[in-house]
């Protein structure tokens, strides 16, 4: 998963572009977390939080320490012990207030054709409820988080494959990502 997630982190500081000053904040990510599934009839998400390591809610998503996300879901699908994942990120951004889109960001293949169990899914994947408990520690990634757009949203797509069906389960997340410490005021 830290292979990941390094990769992420290079790609957005190198290619990053930013929230222009005259784009609004895209689907309330100023305020929250904003996710959705692809229809399927295999999952239905309930609930997605997101909390520091102190286990309190986090909003926007921190980027420079450990980010804890819990996804409360329902799968209905056969149980899956051979689940590869295709990540896709985007960056929101435009020159005008007319032009302001997602920006697909180059992952080089670096994201495609992973193997999902292997980064932090549990096999087999079982029908049934499932609480899912994730962890990301960015701490190791400052140099690279430092060239990130502070205060930006970003989008990345989990696009989940059962390769014995061919089942997919594509997960999207938006989120208002802070990559600096806030500066403190002079002292007098």
């Amino acid at each position: 998963m830290n292979k990941i997630l390094l990769v992420f982190l290079l790609v957005l500081g190198f290619c990053s572009h930013g929230l222009g000053d005259s784009c609004p904040w895209p689907n309330g990510t100023d305020k929250a977390l904003h996710w959705w599934l692809d229809p399927n009839n295999l999952v239905t998400i309930h609930d997605v939080q997101l909390y520091d390591a102190n286990g309190n809610p986090e909003y926007p998503v921190n980027l420079l320490g450990q980010l804890y996300m819990t996804i409360n879901l329902t799968y209905t699908g056969p149980a899956i012990t051979n689940f590869r994942l295709d990540e896709d990120i985007a960056e929101w951004g435009g020159f005008s207030g007319d032009d302001c889109k997602w920006s697909d960001l180059p992952t080089f293949g670096l994201l495609s054709n992973l193997d999902a169990c292997a980064q932090g899914f549990h096999c087999p994947f079982e029908p049934g409820n499932h609480i899912l408990q994730l962890e990301t520690d960015f701490t190791n990634y400052d140099v690279i988080i430092n060239l990130l757009k502070n205060d930006t949203p970003y989008e990345l797509t989990y696009d989940l494959t059962n390769k014995d069906t061919g089942d997919k389960i594509v997960i999207h997340a938006q989120a208002r990502c802070i990559t600096q410490n806030p500066t403190s005021a002079p002292k007098h």
